[in-house]
Order: structure tokens, then sequence, then C-alpha cells
């Protein structure tokens, strides 16, 4: 049984949506730079909802891995669903959650791990100037629109909130995700600001970073409306002050 074994240093949350043809890779890619420095771990693959073979892939590969558990579920429910979903199923003392895509590049949790020393929350970010980041223009202009009514909005001091590849202490991610309500790509805001009003102390790391995928308008809006709605919860609310 699960719980009868010795508890992971590092959980390592993988969210994933119709990613057949890649997810076997990023897997891999992961496995590989985690081995060098960790023999205590355990990787939690989060089907959400895919309607191509990426269960199926998923679940091969754990077939191979004792350290690998998938979830899965029927229907779509978004990147920040899956996430926490991955997070409050895990148990290691230490949390990274990855996008699953292979836009980014895996080689550094190691360092972003070791950041945890002195810090609570290690975030990815594209602003940072040793960032290797390629990035399609219109996707970068959207990019900076939102981080710009980000903190606008929500008085955040972080400089990019969105990128995939965040780590921390995993007794405060799991805290912290129990409470949180946004299921879409925004969810990252809701995380950073209750880990702000937490005091907890907050590092932006440089990140490898690939994206050529164009972003659907449907999803900046949601994403858009999700943060009024985080912002109504945290200044008129203030459902976060307990």
């Amino acid at each position: 049984m699960k719980n009868k074994k010795k508890v992971p240093e590092i959980s390592i949350i993988i969210p994933c949506y119709n990613l057949e043809s890649i997810v076997k890779t990023t897997v891999k890619n992961i496995l590989k730079n985690l081995e060098k420095f960790s023999d205590s771990f355990e990787i939690l693959i989060v089907n959400d909802g895919s309607t191509d073979n990426t269960l199926e892939v998923i679940q091969d590969i754990k077939n191979n891995h004792e350290c690998i558990h998938v979830i899965t579920y029927s229907q779509n429910k978004g990147k920040g669903y899956a996430v926490k979903t991955g997070i409050l199923q895990s148990i290691g003392s230490s949390i990274v959650f990855i996008d699953g895509d292979l836009d980014i590049t895996s080689d550094a949790i190691q360092n972003y791990i070791e950041e945890l020393n002195n810090f609570d929350l290690v975030i990815g970010s594209k602003s940072l100037q040793n960032s290797e980041i390629e990035i399609r223009q219109s996707r970068k202009i959207l990019s900076d629109i939102f981080s710009s009514i980000v903190k606008f909005l929500t008085g955040l001091k972080i400089q990019d909130t969105q990128v995939g590849f965040k780590v921390g202490n995993g007794e405060d991610l799991r805290k912290i995700f129990k409470i949180m309500n946004i299921d879409g790509f925004a969810f990252d805001v809701e995380l950073l600001v209750i880990a702000t009003k937490l005091n907890l102390r907050i590092k932006e790391m440089p990140v490898k970073l690939k994206i050529m995928k164009s972003f659907r308008f449907n999803s900046a809006v949601q994403m858009f409306y999700d943060v009024l709605k985080i912002t109504y919860n945290y200044k008129i609310l203030h459902k976060f002050d307990h």
C-alpha cells in the first residue's frame, strides 16, 4: 500500500490534456533530471479529461515505473483543477508542478528545489534576464497585457505569475490549494495572492521556455474574468484574511 512506503522527499505534479505524442518524452526527461540528485520522489500524472490516447500512454508509463501514479477523470476541468487534484493527493515534503507539454525544460528542477532552503515558493519567470525564451509575438503581447492587469488589480509585485513551473514547500502548497477556487489558467494568480497574504518567501527564477502555440481568445477572456473574481475575493470579500 502506498501509505506504508517511505514518504518521498519530492512530489512532481504533471497536468496533461491531449498530450499523447509528447507526454512520454516529458516524463522521461523529468525522471532523468530527478535521478541525478534524488532517489526519493513520486510523480503524479493528472489526465485532465483527455480525448486522445493520453490516458493509455501514461498508464503504460506507470506500469514501468513504481514511483509514477496516474490520476484521471473523464471531463476536462482545467489546468488549475488538474494541478490542485495532484497536489492534494501528493505526500512529498517538497512539491514541483510542471507543464506536461515540453514547453518548459525540466533540467532546473534541482536548482529550484535547492532554493527551498531559503524560500517557501520558487517560480519560473520569463521576465528575468537569464531566462531563455522563445515565444510567439502575439503570445508575448498577451502575456505582457495580462501581467499588467494582474499587477494593477491585485497589487502583486511578482513580475510573471504564469510560467507552468513552480516548486514549493509541500505542507504550504497543500494548505493553499485546499482553499483555492480557480480551475483555469489563472489559478497561478490565486496561488500567489494567497501565498503573499501568508507572507511566504517567494523567489522568481530563470526558466528555459519555448511556446510556439497560439492562445485561444476564449481562454484569455476566461483568465481576465478569473482575475476579476480573485481580486473581488481578495480585496472586497477579504476571503483570504484568515
